[in-house]
């Protein structure tokens, strides 16, 4: 909600600007979707009172025109060039608009096959309703009366839908979702960013984009999409077509030689990096090798995030590129400071950043590393994901091993073992690769 002094100021910056309310409300809803998916082209719908003919002043009924009104913005664009731009470009659309929506939709024949899509031209949208409860408004005859009855709807008709009221000099901004992907936490944070566009960004106009904040958690979720566009499922040795309904589990056991563990403790502390950063660069090198593939992504407990004095545990992914020309010590580098950059967005949950994934069928978790140095502190229950991989190393105190644990409709045991074999070589080689 805008109070009365939020909105006059609002007005105040569309009467110096020349440009209507619902342009610097769909300005600041521009600016805050690229921002949130990093998308510079896309389309947000709205509607339009279609009474252009005389004959339909005084009929009753709904005569509207949907408006898909394409965006194109980048970091560089000033919030001044935003209100410009949108502000006339909703303008003319409206002034020109005369093709039926469904006209467009045949002209453009736009991709049917987007998940969740509701509309073919748009899932977004901005509405300013200006319906108001003065009768004396209306001029319908004396025979004629208007009772507004609200109407509630549970069903989305987009992804997301904002919808901004007038009512007694406060401006009254609702957003409807859908709740099958988007938490409602995620909204609330997306409209208070909105709100803080609105009330603050507009008062500089020469202020760039890429200086404007999101919340926190809006800023990981856009961090995460940005990361995931291009990620590509690691083709594993699988011995057995990959099935999604029957899973069985195994796991082996296999021994870390005490001297071998002192060793790589020294190598870690030399390089300046985590003892558990070694064992996942190699990990990588391993299904490099074994795959003969450059991107490999491995999902990997953090466990930084805290709730009522409980630690809990998130999944996240690192992906990394591999290539023959690149050293294994500027692997251990990368590989390092990929780990504290995740962990930096590791707010997301693990569902959240796969909801961020254009490609739903795109296996994510398939591969998962953890090394647990404080059993007492930090327990590990990955049971409830379909992990096709996970590679463990435990026991450090007292009894190391890496513990594999595999689908075994999946993998033979004999796979398995060897993988733990080469796993074991690799991490004996890179002693001698520094």
């Amino acid at each position: 909600m805008l109070c009365t002094e939020e909105l006059d100021h609002l007005k105040g910056i569309s009467k110096k600007g020349n440009v209507s309310l619902f342009g610097v409300l769909f300005s600041g809803l521009a600016i805050i979707l690229h921002k949130w998916t990093n998308e510079t082209n896309f389309t947000i719908g709205t509607v339009n009172s279609n009474r252009k003919h005389p004959d339909l002043d005084l009929m009753i009924g709904n005569f509207i025109d949907f408006l898909p009104i394409p965006v194109h913005i980048n970091k560089e664009m000033t919030v001044g060039m935003c209100i410009d731009r949108f502000s006339n470009l909703v303008l003319n659309i409206i002034e020109n608009y005369s093709l039926p929506m469904l006209k467009i939709v045949e002209k453009v024949n736009p991709d049917r096959n987007i998940r969740n899509q509701k509309n073919p031209l748009f899932n977004t949208a901005l509405l300013l309703q200006n319906f108001t409860n003065n009768q004396s408004d209306f001029k319908l005859g004396e025979a004629t009366s208007f009772t507004h009855i609200p109407v509630e709807d549970n069903i989305a008709e987009l992804d997301i839908r904002f919808m901004a009221y007038e009512i007694d000099n406060e401006l009254k901004i609702d957003c409807e979702y859908d709740a099958m992907i988007f938490e409602s936490s995620t909204i609330q944070k997306l409209l208070a960013s909105y709100k803080a566009v609105l009330v603050n960004a507009f008062d500089n106009p020469h202020q760039s984009i890429s200086k404007i904040e999101l919340d926190t958690y809006l800023t990981n979720m856009s961090y995460w999409k940005r990361k995931v566009q291009d990620w590509q499922p690691v083709a594993l040795p699988y011995d057995f077509s990959y099935n999604t309904v029957n899973s069985t589990t195994s796991f082996i056991q296999y021994p870390i030689n005490g001297s071998l563990l002192e060793d790589l403790e020294a190598l870690a502390q030399q390089e300046d990096i985590r003892l558990s950063g070694l064992f996942l660069s190699v990990l990588k090198v391993l299904f490099y090798r074994y795959c003969g593939q450059e991107d490999i992504c491995i999902i990997c407990p953090n466990s930084n995030q805290e709730h009522n004095g409980l630690t809990l545990t998130n999944f996240l992914p690192l992906q990394s590129h591999l290539n023959d020309e690149l050293s294994f010590k500027d692997f251990l580098k990368k590989v390092e400071i990929l780990a504290n950059e995740v962990a930096m967005h590791g707010e997301v949950s693990f569902d959240g950043i796969e909801q961020t994934m254009e490609n739903e069928n795109l296996p994510l978790h398939q591969v998962m590393f953890a090394l647990i140095q404080d059993e007492s502190a930090f327990s590990l229950d990955h049971e409830k994901e379909d992990f096709h991989i996970s590679f463990i190393i435990e026991g450090l105190s007292d009894k190391p091993n890496i513990k594999i644990k595999y689908r075994s409709d999946l993998f033979l045991e004999e796979t398995i073992n060897r993988m733990a074999r080469f796993y074991e070589y690799l991490l004996k080689s890179s002693l001698c690769n520094i």
